[in-house]
């Protein structure tokens, strides 16, 4: 038995570490919405909110809060992504965010931005800070890297939330913001069928061949008082 599971280590192993490295890298991608304006552009609320009618995104896509008014009017949405669960390599979140408000390299325009509770508020703040469209109505596309969470993906279900603040351009008290689409992209190394099968019957193969090896051995050993 010793000699069975030594070969297994020596075939089976590193043929499930090759097919394994050379497997295939497939990507994922669920997005909520549509991108509806080039990034880094200025768009007017109606043109806006006329470009969600129908849509999926997050909160309808419609614009949300508002910038001046007797009431809190700060962006305040939930929202969730579902898709078939997996474990990727590699993830990431984009979204097209309309009119933030971020008004230079310094701006803190996100009050709380949540993956399945993990805090993405400086990853946020950082994105916009990058933009270079610091002006009211500004429509902007920012990328966040996501692989820091990629095992919170193995339900199948990421929850997001996104809380904006005033004190932007304009120094307006509260900050509306309309998210007019927001995409899940993952990248998963996955064994093909025929691989799994073929390194599943390497692996019988293997273990056959090394019990016929210990029962020869023990058909052609001399007994033991003679």
């Amino acid at each position: 038995m010793l000699k069975t599971f030594v070969f297994a280590l020596r075939v089976v192993l590193p043929a499930a570490l090759l097919s394994v490295a050379g497997g295939a890298a497939n990507a994922t991608v669920v997005t909520l919405g549509e991108q509806d304006f080039a990034d880094g552009t200025t768009v007017t609320l109606s043109d806006y909110n006329r470009a969600q009618s129908g849509e999926s995104a997050p909160a309808g896509g419609r614009f949300r809060g508002r910038d001046v008014g007797p009431t809190n009017g700060n962006f305040d949405e939930s929202w969730v992504f579902n898709f078939a669960p997996e474990t990727p390599t590699m993830a990431s979140l984009t979204m097209g965010l309309y009119d933030h408000d971020c008004d230079g390299p310094a701006c803190t325009v996100v009050e709380a931005f949540l993956i399945d509770g993990n805090d993405f508020t400086a990853a946020l703040t950082a994105a916009l800070r990058t933009t270079g469209t610091f002006v009211n109505q500004a429509y902007d596309v920012v990328t966040i890297d996501l692989s820091s969470i990629v095992g919170d993906f193995a339900d199948g279900v990421l929850e997001m939330s996104l809380r904006m603040r005033g004190g932007g351009v304009g120094n307006l008290p509260w900050n509306g913001i309309g998210i007019d689409f927001a995409r899940l992209t993952t990248d998963v190394t996955q064994l093909s069928e025929p691989e799994t099968l073929a390194l599943f019957g390497l692996g019988l193969a293997g273990l056959g061949l090394g019990m016929r090896r210990g029962r020869r051995q023990l058909v052609s050993a001399p007994d033991a008082g003679r």
